[in-house]
């Protein structure tokens, strides 16, 4: 089966860390997608509880929520994560870059994933990437001002 994969690469006038918390944090996430997104099990860093090896839930309408788990965490620089349960989809990755322009900050984000069924992954990708663009609406409403 073929991977998909989609790209997003957006400059925010806010600094990077501002950025990063919005993004790595599991409840504030809502400023970006819809849905609730709530902290199912803390990282080990009391300092980072939605840190390395946390663990979230993704809650969107009557679907049972997707469970994410947090596998890479620089703070200000990377944060990674992939889908452990629910949702169409498998191998589901989310790869965030974070580094310091001019503007701001500018934020590359990258998502992977296959189709749970054959042939699926393409029609998948349609539906959810207005979703993620209007997330980085949301974003730049939220941080650009």
């Amino acid at each position: 089966m073929a991977r998909n994969a989609m790209h997003f690469d957006h400059v925010f006038k806010a600094p990077r860390e501002a950025v990063f918390r919005l993004c790595a944090g599991h409840e504030s996430m809502g400023a970006m997608f819809p849905g609730k997104s709530t902290n199912a099990r803390p990282s080990t860093d009391p300092d980072w509880p939605d840190g390395l090896g946390s663990i979230r839930h993704v809650k969107m309408g009557p679907f049972p929520p997707v469970v994410e788990q947090v596998t890479v965490f620089a703070p200000y620089e990377r944060y990674e994560y992939r889908v452990i349960g629910g949702g169409p989809i498998k191998n589901h990755v989310g790869i965030m870059r974070f580094s310091d322009v001019v503007e701001g900050t500018r934020l590359e984000y990258t998502v992977t994933f296959d189709g749970r069924l054959p042939f699926t992954g393409w029609l998948i990708q349609q539906l959810i990437y207005p979703m993620f663009a209007q997330a980085f609406v949301n974003l730049h409403k939220t941080l650009d001002r």
